[in-house]
């Protein structure tokens, strides 16, 4: 006999046999007449008396049965129909607790079932499995308030209290009807999942043996009573999103079942392992162990946490262990997905002409079980990097690229047009806007912001333009930004500034930026090409006899090593910002400047670790041998500059530049005025040239990185409209020769106000910045164009 009917029957005094009990009205035999229905009343209230005697008689002899019927009060309902002693007066006729009443707590047939029952410790959000019969359901609801029974309730035996049994739920815990026990701990809280049939039927004959031995099925988890392990779903018997709980082991021998899609752990009876907690699906929390046997058993392993797509998910935690055993370990919380550029900037080279298209790779952190949508916009607003224009370097675009479930990169389409002006690097900004299904982050580490990222146009033109020296001369912000716009309105392209060593790093280690900050911050402003004159050494790396000099900054370092980290500290600071371009050293072939004499050998050693040291920085940058200044027919003081060039070739030097930098002056004459005084002037140009061709180096570029004429009253000194004429006369001669590289005026602005110095007055503005006739001259003259083309790219 089930141990529903073992329970009500012993309390209720009805059998299952009495179909035509009292309590139930239905059973009366149709057509007895009225003595006959006196008679049974009376027999009936004869037998109520009599069984009011025996439950008395039996509450008597209930303290030596409790041991025997203790495990049949705390079993798991096997059954879906309701205990034929119970009255039609309880609440949800077709609802059976999975766990029976205490055996020592009275029941009278007219009054609810009371079910004590103390919440289990693992939450079990239950749902019906699937694979259920049609004729049942599982819900989730509280456990029920305890009710006072209409007899008192007898305590349990020493040997419930020593064990703490009780029954278990699907969410993986003991829920004890009985106080705490004493040995093995605090009872458990949590809900019970109860089983709702559709319509009540008695258990069959034979299900009490179902009911103490075997193992728990998919549409009830639980295992029997005494033996037998738990249900564990699976992708075959949990489908679609439901959640779905392993059952319980039997109480002295079983292992528990697993949890499914975040379903809890079964739990263990006295001996036995917990379930495992299934792992989380995506978006939920990963379902908990369940306990392991109280006696002897490992609690079931806590669920990873599902893959979360906008936020972090829980995992499951570890079910407890028995006095042997060991706790189940938590699961895994996995990280958000993320989606992000996997470099800060992809490099192509711009291109000659024509349309193409270039891709810039995204990617997701790991596969999403779903399609993630990324929108982006292509524009040309980039920060501190030399800006592309949008729709002449490329074409400006907005779009969204797709994620297929399981993908994990993809690529955003750029139309870059080409063209055949130099002009620096250019960056066309790519910027992820918004993404559905993942998170926007950084994932370069060179300071871009979270879903950023530039196409940088690496120019592939040959150099050339008109360029300017600026120096700066204490000038402010105001006054800089106003010299560059000037400048831009003179048709410069080029700017070349001095990084004197000498003035940024005065004393060894402490190095002052603040001033080339300024100048190269704003030559990326105005979209300006940046020459760098790299000199000039310190106090503290000068050789003991440099103080002698009447430059003392112009003499050779003594230590090549301090130079060549001065020389990449500058380069790590200002090749991000798009400064390729390096002259190192300024007019080596002159005593002024490479005292006590000039000595080509020194000078290619000094070149060498200056250009080795900025190319492991930068390794497209353009290094040119330092400005040869023209010779003045001074015996020792000066070494022509094709003389010297060769010397340079000789030991090695040469052959590691880009190009060759020179000062061609020829002031007071025209530049191509054969009576020009200096060997080495413009005229002379073609005569270098022939050296570079005969070393093999005729593709090599010469840059004119100093050219002018002094105004005033000096000797050699030309007037205002004159130099005006020397500067376009240049311009005209190197747009015709496809060698020439920049050419680069010397200076933008007066260096004093003293007519007599020739030094203080080679700008084509004048202190306070009024313009010059050459000025005008340059801004009338419009963009610079070649008449021929060039040799090189470089």
């Amino acid at each position: 006999m089930s141990s529903e009917s073992d329970s009500d029957g012993a309390h209720a005094g009805t059998s299952q046999s009495d179909a035509g009990s009292a309590s139930d009205p239905g059973s009366v035999v149709a057509g007895s007449d009225d003595t006959e229905a006196d008679d049974a009343d009376d027999t009936a209230a004869e037998a109520a008396e009599e069984d009011e005697v025996a439950a008395e008689d039996d509450a008597e002899d209930a303290s030596a049965d409790a041991g025997d019927d203790s495990r049949d009060s705390t079993g798991p309902s096997r059954g879906g129909s309701k205990s034929p002693g119970s009255s039609s007066k309880d609440a949800g006729d077709d609802v059976v607790s999975e766990r029976d009443p205490a055996p020592d707590a009275p029941v009278e047939a007219d009054e609810p079932t009371v079910v004590s029952s103390t919440p289990a410790r693992a939450e079990a959000a239950s749902s019906k499995p699937t694979g259920a019969p049609a004729s049942a359901t599982v819900t989730d609801v509280p456990a029920p308030a305890a009710v006072t029974p209409q007899a008192p309730k007898r305590a349990p035996s020493f040997l419930a209290k020593w064990l703490g049994l009780g029954a278990q739920n699907s969410g993986g815990d003991p829920i004890a009807p009985v106080a705490a026990p004493l040995m093995l701990g605090t009872a458990a809280t949590g809900r019970r999942t109860e089983l709702r049939a559709t319509a009540a039927a008695s258990p069959a004959a034979d299900a009490a043996p179902a009911r103490l031995f075997g193992d728990g099925t998919a549409e009830n988890p639980d295992a029997g009573l005494l033996f037998g392990n738990g249900f564990s779903y699976d992708a075959l018997t949990c489908t679609g999103t439901t959640v779905c709980h392993g059952g319980n082991a039997g109480l002295l021998g079983g292992s528990a079942g697993h949890g499914y899609n975040g379903g809890n752990g079964g739990a263990a009876g006295l001996f036995g392992r917990g379930g495992n907690g299934g792992d989380g699906l995506p978006g939920g929390n990963g379902g908990n162990g369940g306990s392991g046997g109280r006696i002897s058993g490992d609690g079931g392993d806590g669920g990873d946490a599902g893959i979360s797509l906008l936020s972090a998910t829980a995992a499951g935690t570890g079910g407890d262990s028995g006095l042997v055993g060991t706790k189940g370990r938590t699961g895994k919380a996995p990280a958000p997905i993320t989606v992000g550029f996997p470099r800060s900037a992809t490099y192509v080279t711009e291109g000659n002409g024509g349309t193409r298209v270039e891709l810039v790779s995204v990617q997701l952190s790991g596969a999403s079980a779903t399609a993630v949508t990324v929108n982006y916009s292509v524009s040309n607003v980039s920060g501190n990097q030399y800006k592309a224009t949008a729709g002449q370097d490329f074409a400006a675009a907005t779009g969204s690229v797709v994620f297929a479930p399981g993908q994990t990169s993809a690529s955003i389409p750029v139309t870059v047009y080409g063209d055949t002006d130099y002009e620096p690097d250019e960056a066309v900004f790519v910027q992820l806007t918004s993404a559905v299904g993942a998170l926007i982050v950084r994932t370069a580490t060179d300071g871009q912001l979270a879903g950023q990222s530039n196409l940088v146009l690496n120019n592939d033109d040959a150099a050339s333009g008109i360029g300017m020296t600026l120096h700066l001369r204490g000038a402010d912000a105001a006054t800089v930004k106003r010299e560059f716009d000037l400048m831009a309105a003179m048709n410069v392209t080029w700017v070349r500034i001095d990084i004197d060593w000498s003035a940024v790093e005065p004393r060894r280690g402490k190095l002052q930026w603040e001033q080339t900050d300024l100048l190269v911050q704003e030559a990326v402003a105005h979209q300006m090409n940046v020459l760098v004159m790299l000199g000039f050494t310190p106090t503290w790396a000068q050789s003991a006899d440099a103080k002698f000099l009447a430059y003392p900054r112009h003499s050779r370092p003594k230590d090549l090593t301090a130079f060549a980290n001065f020389a990449t500290a500058a380069a790590a600071r200002y090749a991000p910002l798009g400064v390729r371009s390096w002259e190192i050293w300024n007019e080596p072939n002159t005593t002024l400047f490479w005292p006590t004499r000039p000595d080509a050998t020194e000078y290619g050693n000094l070149f060498r670790t200056a250009a080795t040291a900025i190319r492991a920085v930068d390794p497209r940058a353009t290094l040119l041998i330092g400005g040869l200044g023209p010779a003045y027919d001074t015996p020792g003081a000066e070494i022509p500059p094709a003389q010297y060039l060769e010397q340079l070739y000789s030991n090695g030097a040469a052959q590691l530049a880009d190009g060759i930098a020179v000062h061609p002056y020829s002031y007071p004459h025209m530049p191509m005025d054969p009576q020009q005084r200096q060997n080495g002037g413009f005229a002379d140009l073609p005569e270098l040239q022939a050296v570079m061709v005969a070393h093999g180096d005729g593709n090599k570029l010469i840059w004119m990185t100093e050219f002018g004429a002094p105004t005033g009253t000096s000797v050699n000194a030309v007037t205002e409209q004159q130099q005006a004429e020397l500067l376009l006369a240049a311009r005209q001669q190197v747009a015709q020769w496809n060698w020439a590289g920049p050419l680069m005026y010397y200076e933008l602005v007066d260096g004093g106000t003293n007519p007599a110095d020739g030094e203080q007055n080679f700008g084509v503005l004048r202190q306070d910045l009024s313009l010059k006739a050459a000025a005008v001259a340059l801004i009338e003259a419009g963009p610079f164009r070649r008449t021929s083309t060039p040799s090189t790219a470089v």
